[in-house]
C-alpha cells in the first residue's frame, strides 16, 4: 500500500495501515523518507508524459520482482479523482489465482465541454473455460442508448453545472 498522507483525508479506509507502518517505522527515518518520497511519486497530479511515471513504474517492477512470493498487488490512490479512490497493481500471477472474468461490456465514451456520458455497445456474457469469448452488438434500447441520446445527456448536465 502506497498513499499521500494528503489523500488518507478522503479516503479514510486505509488510514489503519497507514498508521501501522508509520508507528513500525517510527525510529526509521530513512525508511519514512523513501517511502514518504516513493508515496509522492504515485500521487504526481501534474502527469505531461509517459516519463512522469517512470519512478512508481521502477518501484512496482522492484517490489514486485523482489517479494514475488509476499507481494502481488500495490494499492495506490487515484490521482485522476484526488485521492478520493484508488488504484490496484496486480501481478499476472495474482489475476490468475484470484480473478475470474464473467463479462465483458464494450462501451462509447462522447465528450463535449469537459464533460462525458457512457454507451454500452457491445457483451459477452458467455466466458468459456480457456477465457474466450465473443462480443455480440447490445441492441436492447434500455441498455444501449446511442450517440444521440448520450450528447442530450451532455447537454442537460452542462446546465447543472
Amino acid at each position: 500500500m502506497i498513499f499521500y498522507e494528503k489523500h488518507l483525508l478522503k479516503n479514510e479506509m486505509f488510514r489503519p495501515l497507514y498508521e501501522s507502518f508509520m508507528d513500525t517505522n517510527k525510529s526509521n527515518d530513512k525508511i519514512r523518507a523513501i517511502m514518504d518520497f516513493i508515496a509522492h511519486e504515485f500521487a504526481k497530479a501534474e502527469i505531461k508524459s509517459h516519463n512522469d511515471y517512470k519512478i512508481s513504474a521502477a518501484f512496482t517492477d522492484l517490489i514486485f520482482r523482489n517479494y514475488k512470493e509476499e507481494i502481488e498487488a500495490i494499492i495506490y490512490p487515484s490521482v485522476r479523482i484526488d485521492g478520493d479512490g484508488f488504484n490496484i497493481a496486480m501481478t499476472p500471477e495474482f489475476v490468475n489465482r484470484y480473478i475470474t472474468l464473467q463479462k465483458v461490456f464494450t462501451m462509447r465514451m462522447y465528450f463535449k465541454d469537459g464533460l462525458g456520458a457512457l454507451d454500452y455497445e457491445k457483451m459477452a456474457d458467455c466466458i468459456h473455460e480457456d477465457n474466450t469469448f465473443e462480443l455480440t452488438p447490445i441492441t436492447e434500447p434500455n441498455v444501449t442508448k446511442g450517440r444521440d441520446w448520450c450528447r442530450q445527456e451532455i447537454d442537460r448536465s452542462s446546465f447543472k453545472q
